[in-house]
């Protein structure tokens, strides 16, 4: 089988993704004839996981990494990289991932969780391992402290972000610690033009924002636990906006301060994603609100009668760029008034779905 033409071999591994239920069939086809080799590798090391803490026997980071010194082919094979540390599991488990990132020259999307950091030293070459990594698109970023001790300070958090120009989504896990609050220097802050998404698991501090909108000038996503943009405090919610109408697209609202939703709402473009309970966005909003018109997603939450007079602006017509309505759980869902909904939106053409 060793003249098996290429396109042949490529087509067997066409549905053989790293995420496909046939991913456990690719070692043994690796095995097969030299011909299936190189296919085999593509999809093996497309995707990879090093987990010390599920595996902290196998010693999977160092496995990996004479991997990567013993063929050095499969470096650029690296596209995507998960990691999870436990540095009380083992000492030095930062330097050895740092070593595998500075070979990882293809990566463009990587998850780093680290649990129990200690270590100042290891944890800054981590980052400086990460920040080499310039063609990075994607990043997800997991520290927890022990104790609160060694939390990365908000200076050096944007100096990693701002040394990779092509990012496109961040996020930021504390795993219950709060940010750091204190306010980082937006001057001392590259821009980076692709980045459209940012994602936190704590409360966004107003001290963020003018490095952010550095960061980040054309956000279309921001999502932040306690309400992202609502949270903040009124001067620094009127920066965001003035920088970010014309690019956030993406809105998630739970503030009940109706002054708040409306400055947000009168001062958006177009916003085509929203998550928001009735109590927030009324459903004579969608009508009155231009900033709404372009809507194409809705993720929507209320009682029987805010949702009936949901049904009726979408009867309307208020809303002509809508293509799927999800409605969110949280207490009784009737069944008449979701049958209410769901021919309203077969007749427009709108899919319609109960969100988990």
């Amino acid at each position: 089988m060793q003249s098996l033409p290429p396109e042949i071999a490529g087509k067997i591994f066409e549905d053989l993704t790293p995420d496909s239920e046939f991913k456990s069939a690719l070692p043994a086809l690796a095995l097969t004839c030299r011909a299936f080799l190189p296919e085999a590798r593509r999809a093996l090391y497309h995707s990879v996981t090093l987990d010390t803490i599920r595996h902290p026997a196998l010693h999977v980071a160092e496995l990996f990494l004479r991997t990567l010194h013993s063929t050095p082919a499969l470096r650029p094979q690296v596209h995507t990289l998960a990691v999870t540390i436990d540095a009380h599991r083992g000492r030095r488990l930062g330097a050895t991932v740092a070593h595998v990132l500075t070979l990882c020259d293809a990566l463009y999307a990587l998850d780093v969780d680290v649990m129990r950091y200690d270590d100042v030293a290891e944890r800054d070459a981590l980052h400086a391992a990460i920040a080499v990594r310039t063609g990075l698109r994607h990043l997800r970023l997991a520290t927890k402290p022990v104790f609160g001790k060694h939390r990365c300070s908000a200076a050096q958090s944007f100096a990693l972000l701002a040394a990779l120009p092509h990012l496109e989504s961040v996020q930021l896990r504390t795993h219950g610690w709060h940010l750091d609050e204190s306010a980082p220097e937006a001057g001392q802050v590259s821009a980076c033009p692709r980045l459209r998404r940012i994602s936190v698991d704590a409360p966004l501090p107003s001290a963020w924002i003018p490095a952010l909108t550095r960061l980040a000038p054309a956000l279309a996503d921001l999502d932040s636990r306690s309400d992202g943009l609502a949270a903040l405090q009124p001067a620094m919610l009127q920066l965001a906006l003035a920088r970010w109408a014309g690019t956030l697209t993406v809105l998630r609202l739970e503030c009940a301060d109706a002054a708040v939703v409306q400055s947000i709402l009168s001062s958006l473009h177009a916003v085509r994603e929203l998550r928001a309970h009735a109590s927030v966005v009324a459903p004579a909003d969608f009508a009155e609100y231009a900033s709404l018109r372009c809507l194409e997603r809705l993720e929507y939450g209320g009682d029987e009668e805010q949702l009936v007079a949901l049904g009726r602006v979408l009867g309307q017509g208020s809303l002509p760029c809508l293509r799927s309505v999800a409605l969110l759980r949280g207490g009784q869902i009737i069944s008449r008034v979701v049958a209410v909904l769901n021919w309203e939106c077969r007749r427009r053409g709108v899919t319609f779905t109960i969100a988990k």
